[in-house]
């Protein structure tokens, strides 16, 4: 298994990539919607992820949520 860096450079090319995507979009969709467009990005920025690296990516959205609706 490769081990998956982060850094404000990786947050930064996606951020990027998603603000590009942002002034193409046309149309209006749902939350999984947001996910097809995070999950392309990250996708784009981390080649050839794994299901092991998708399930951390997963694994750290979910933590993420849990710091903001009160379940963490």
């Amino acid at each position: 298994m490769k081990n998956r860096k982060f850094n404000k450079w990786d947050l930064d090319y996606i951020t990027n990539g998603l603000r590009v995507r942002v002034d193409r979009m046309e149309y209006e969709g749902d939350l999984s919607d947001l996910g097809n467009e995070v999950g392309m990005n990250v996708g784009y920025r981390y080649k050839d992820m794994t299901q092991d690296d998708i399930n951390d990516f997963i694994n750290g959205f979910k933590h993420g949520v849990s710091l903001t609706n009160g379940t963490h």
